[in-house]
């Protein structure tokens, strides 16, 4: 996300707090996994999104 921009704030808070509601609404003490937003800034640059996107894919498929 390019977090220099109005947009890209707006969708981090978005993402953030629909983050928090899911917590809230399956939050079990006995749950072993949780979800975790890693939220890199682009600088507006297209080709530093793309690749923070690629290398979260595949660090989520090595840990499957």
């Amino acid at each position: 996300m390019d977090l220099r921009s109005d947009v890209g704030r707006k969708s981090l808070a978005c993402v953030s707090m629909a983050l928090d509601d899911f917590d809230a609404a399956y939050d079990d003490a006995n749950a072993t996994a949780r979800v975790e937003l890693l939220a890199r800034d682009s600088h507006g640059d297209v080709v530093t999104a793309a690749k923070a996107g690629t290398s979260c894919f595949y660090f989520i498929v090595a840990l499957l």
